[in-house]
């Protein structure tokens, strides 16, 4: 028998789901040829957060990033990268996709509480408060 969780548990666990993978790609660093791309696009790493991931073998090629991540400036993009063997330089952006506009950043939906992106937000902040 599952345990049912009320909307406030959910979203608490989606939040510390959340937290938990923003703060291992800090922690961790996201590979140079990920890190040399996403600069070219104008985003700072260092101050965004990685809210869902695959890596390589989830993605279906040996060596990639993808997911999606959040901005400083609370942009949202998806994307799906495939790297050298080295993780060194990106071979193939399999996406790369600005889909802020298609965030749920509400934080009273009826039956689920807050939206991921409100939720996101909220870890953006956390993390780059610590």
């Amino acid at each position: 028998m599952s345990l049912q969780r009320n909307v406030q548990q959910q979203n608490e666990l989606t939040f510390d789901n959340m937290l938990a993978r923003a703060q291992f790609f800090r922690a961790r660093g996201v590979p140079i040829g990920a890190r040399n791309f996403l600069t070219t696009q104008g985003i700072d790493v260092d101050t965004s957060i990685i809210v869902q991931a695959a890596e390589g073998y989830i993605l279906g090629f040996p060596f990639g990033l993808g997911g999606m991540l959040l901005t400083a400036d609370y942009r949202f993009f998806t994307f799906e990268l495939e790297l050298n063997a080295a993780l060194t330089d990106v071979v193939f952006v399999h996406e790369f996709t600005d889909v802020t506009s298609q965030q749920n950043m509400s934080t009273k939906n009826k039956g689920t509480g807050k939206g991921f992106g409100a939720l996101a937000l909220t870890v953006l902040r956390a993390v780059n408060a610590a």
